[in-house]
């Protein structure tokens, strides 16, 4: 299974429709998680996901994430730091590792560029992140988490520390929780960045037929409304945790964090053209992701919720889905523009849930 988030602080909504697609025995079979990167909107649904296995024999689970580069800050860390700072809460009720370890026996694999894994019977290249940042990068990241340790520091002086002490304890214990392990697959090529640059279901995927299917029926209806302000609706802030005169500050250092965190997705292929996965990459990150990936695939999962402007390289499909909520539907028009392939480009916001067989 590739990401399961959160939809403006709701992640059971999202792990409800989980379930649901997967059924019992679904969840008996499951047994890899891919974090694509460390946003809420992608891995927050994971966590209530454990609630749905305690009821199986304690299994063992592969969780796989982007290994952060060399000398690359703590930007996951302070991401993290702030989401739940943003939720009136400290590090550890939110962490991913520590949530599923309570039901299972989790192997941690952090993934670099060159990197292979196996799932779902096929084996995966991944393309993104590098193991090393270029010096452009690397220096966006770091301005963003400077950013957010100086706001700490500001609103500890105002007499509001929990920032400071989330900002401590998660990078302490970093995301998705406790040491990572080293990924005991061999390293490939070290591509990084220009300078100049500023749920798929791993199961039984040989099937007699193909085809797509969406279940509009079935669909639940978010609220409608205008889209949340900050990054997964931060601007819900408590005027009691921040106060009024740094609560711009807080949304918009959050949304240069969820940027610097899209920069390090998790782009990964397979082999046999049947899945590329882009998370949150951005049109800068694509330009060196997509080195070496095909030109066609069976199934692609667009960029940010369908919402980014795609290079020039980005690669066709049988069928481009789009996972996004209503709020990511008026950018639509610019992924569909880019891609040129309107036919075959389906986005969950409008049509429910798809299955692909």
């Amino acid at each position: 299974m590739v990401d399961c988030g959160t939809w403006r602080g709701r992640p059971s909504r999202a792990t409800d429709r989980l379930v649901r697609v997967l059924d019992e025995d679904g969840l008996r079979r499951l047994d890899t998680l891919v974090v694509t990167h460390f946003d809420a909107d992608h891995w927050e649904g994971l966590r209530l996901l454990a609630e749905n296995l305690r009821f199986l024999a304690r299994p063992t689970m592969k969780l796989y994430y982007p290994r952060l580069p060399d000398r690359a800050p703590k930007v996951a860390d302070a991401t993290f730091a702030m989401l739940v700072t943003s939720r009136f809460s400290g590090t550890r009720p939110l962490e991913l590792a520590t949530a599923l370890e309570s039901v299972a026996k989790v192997v941690r694999h952090p993934l670099a560029r060159g990197n292979e894994f196996e799932a779902g019977q096929r084996r995966w290249e991944v393309m993104w992140p590098p193991e090393q940042l270029s010096p452009g990068l690397w220096r966006r990241l770091e301005r963003a988490v400077r950013e957010a340790e100086e706001l700490a520091q500001r609103l500890d002086r105002a007499g509001f520390p929990m920032l400071r002490a989330n900002l401590e304890e998660a990078y302490e214990r970093p995301f998705p929780g406790g040491d990572d392990t080293t990924s005991h697959y061999e390293t490939g090529r070290n591509d990084g960045w220009a300078d100049d640059a500023a749920a798929w279901d791993l199961g039984q995927q040989q099937r007699q037929s193909r085809g797509v299917r969406s279940a509009t029926g079935s669909r639940h209806r978010e609220r409608p409304g205008k889209p949340a302000n900050g990054v997964h609706g931060l601007d819900a802030v408590s005027s009691e945790l921040i106060p009024s005169e740094f609560r711009g500050a807080f949304i918009e250092t959050s949304k240069r964090l969820a940027a610097a965190n899209n920069d390090i997705s998790l782009v990964f292929h397979d082999r046999h053209s049947s899945l590329a996965v882009f998370g949150d990459a951005s049109r800068q990150v694509l330009r060196s992701a997509l080195r070496g990936m095909d030109s066609h695939y069976r199934v692609v999962l667009a960029p940010h919720h369908g919402t980014y402007r795609l290079p020039s390289a980005f690669p066709s499909a049988d069928v481009c889905i789009a996972q996004a909520g209503d709020s990511h539907a008026e950018r639509w028009p610019t992924h569909l523009a880019d891609h040129k392939q309107r036919r075959s480009c389906v986005n969950t916001a409008r049509v429910g849930t798809i299955s692909v067989w």
